[in-house]
C-alpha cells in the first residue's frame, strides 16, 4: 500500500539523510544510494530491503546505525513498517539503535518477539544507589554528600554529572523535585548552566540555538563575538549538552532539549525586533552553509518572503531530483497563497511536484505557470516538463497551451 502524502515525506528523509551519512562514511564510493523518487513508492518494502543491503554492503562491520529522537514520528506513519523491513535485512556486524521517548510502535512487535529488537528502558538505563554513591566517592564527594546524590538526580546519569561538575550539591539540597521526571531535571540544570554565564557568554548561546548545526565560525558571523568558538569548545569538554562532531572544522550541535530550552528563553527575553532580525540573518548563514531545509524553517518563522521564495526556487531541482516531492510542497506552503499564485517559477515547482500523485492538478498549475512565462522562456520550462515526466504524461501535457 503506498502511504499517504506525510508519510512519503519521512520515508523520503529516512533514505535521503541515510544517503548522505553513507556517502560520509564511505566516501570510496561514489555513486549514490538511490533516492526515494515516485516509481518506487508502490513496492515500498521491496525497496527499504534493497536499499539496506546496498547500504550494509558499503559499511565495514561491526557498524552501527542510530536512529535518534523516533518520538517525533507519528504513531501510525509507514516509516515504522519502512524501518522494520530495512533493519531485518541487516546482516551479522551491524546493529540498529532506535532512540525514542516513548515506547516502541506496533509495527516493531514481530522484532520484539523473535528477540531480534532489545527495549532497554529508563529503569534499565537509571544508576542505582550503590553506582552513584561509587561514583561520588571517586569524584572525591563527602561521605555526607553522597545520599543527596541519587535523592536528587534519581539515578539520572546526565543529572549526576552535570551536579558533580557544578559543585552544587549543597545547594541543590534545598531544591525540592515533586516530579523527578528527566525533563523537570533538564530544565533545572539548563538554568543552572545557564544561569552562571556572564552577559555576553548568554548572548551568544541564545543566538547560536537559531543554528541546528554550526561551526565557530558560523556563531562568530551570527554574534559578532570572538569568544563563540572558546565557548561552543568550554560546553563540549564540560559535557554541557553540546556534541562536537569530528570534520575539518568540528561542527557543534546542542541537545534537542537544551535547543529547545535556549529558544524559549530568547523568545522571553529578546524583542521581536531582535528575534526577526537574529532568524533572518542565521537562516543567510546556513543556506551559505549548504543546510538549506534549515534556512527554510527560518525564513519563514522571521516572515521574509523575499529570500524564502528565492531560495525555494534555487533548491527545487534538485529536490524533486533526490525524490523529495513533499518536502517541495511542505515549502510551498510556507508561503503566503497569493505569492505562489503571482510567481511563475513557484507554480511550475508546485506542478512538477504533484505530476507524479495528481496529474489533473499538476497540469492546471503547469498550464498556470508556463503561461506566466514569456517569449522563448515559455518554450524552454514547456519542453523541460516533458523531460521530467514526459514519457509517463505525454497525453495531458500536450494539452498545455503554449500560445
Amino acid at each position: 500500500m503506498v502511504p499517504n502524502r506525510r508519510g512519503r515525506r519521512r520515508c523520503r528523509h529516512l533514505f535521503h539523510y541515510l544517503g548522505l551519512a553513507a556517502r560520509e562514511a564511505a566516501p570510496r564510493y561514489r555513486t549514490p544510494l538511490p533516492h526515494l523518487t515516485p516509481e518506487y513508492l508502490a513496492g515500498l518494502p521491496v525497496f527499504a530491503r534493497r536499499y539496506f543491503e546496498a547500504l550494509a554492503l558499503r559499511l565495514k562491520p561491526p557498524c552501527v546505525l542510530v536512529f535518534d529522537n523516533y518520538q517525533d514520528v507519528s504513531t501510525d506513519a509507514a516509516l515504522h513498517a519502512v524501518l522494520c523491513e530495512g533493519v531485518a535485512t541487516l546482516p551479522a556486524g551491524f546493529t540498529a539503535m532506535v532512540l525514542s521517548r516513548t515506547d516502541p510502535p506496533a509495527e516493531q512487535a514481530r522484532l520484539r518477539a523473535n528477540e531480534t529488537m532489545t527495549l532497554i528502558g529508563w529503569q534499565e538505563l537509571q544508576l542505582t544507589p550503590e553506582e552513584v554513591k561509587g561514583i561520588g566517592k571517586l569524584k572525591g564527594q563527602p561521605p555526607a554528600s553522597l545520599e543527596q546524590l541519587y535523592d536528587k538526580t534519581y539515578g539520572w546519569v546526565a543529572g549526576l554529572v552535570l551536579l558533580l561538575e557544578q559543585g552544587k550539591i549543597d545547594h541543590l539540597a534545598a531544591h525540592s523535585f515533586q516530579d523527578r521526571s528527566p525533563q523537570v531535571l533538564f530544565d533545572y540544570f539548563a538554568g543552572e548552566i545557564f544561569a552562571k554565564m556572564e552577559a555576553e557568554a548568554q548572548r551568544v548561546l541564545l543566538a547560536s540555538a537559531f543554528l541546528p548545526k554550526m561551526t565557530a565560525n558560523m556563531v562568530a558571523q551570527l554574534t559578532h563575538s570572538s569568544s563563540a568558538g572558546p565557548l561552543l569548545a568550554e560546553l563540549n569538554r564540560k559535557n554541557y549538552f553540546t556534541l562536537k562532531l569530528t570534520h575539518a572544522e568540528p561542527v557543534y550541535e546542542y541537545h534537542p532539549l537544551f535547543r529547545e530550552f535556549l529558544l524559549i528563553r530568547a523568545q522571553q527575553e529578546w524583542s521581536q525586533a531582535l528575534l526577526l532580525e537574529t532568524q533572518q540573518h542565521a537562516a543567510s548563514i546556513l543556506e551559505n552553509a549548504g543546510q538549506a531545509e534549515a534556512a527554510v524553517t527560518l525564513y519563514a518563522a522571521a516572515g521574509d518572503w523575499v529570500n524564502l521564495p528565492r531560495l525555494i526556487i534555487q533548491q527545487a531541482s534538485q529536490v524533486i531530483a533526490e525524490g523529495r516531492n513533499q518536502t517541495l510542497e511542505k515549502w510551498l506552503t510556507l508561503l503566503p497563497p497569493q505569492i505562489v499564485e503571482e510567481t511563475a517559477w513557484l507554480l511550475y515547482w508546485r506542478g512538477i511536484g504533484r505530476l507524479p500523485f495528481n496529474t489533473i492538478r499538476s497540469v492546471q498549475l503547469l498550464r498556470a505557470g508556463l503561461c506566466a512565462f514569456s517569449g522563448p522562456k515559455r518554450y524552454c520550462r514547456y519542453f523541460s516538463v516533458l523531460g521530467w515526466y514526459g514519457r509517463g504524461h505525454r497525453d495531458e501535457l500536450w494539452r498545455i497551451p503554449l500560445g
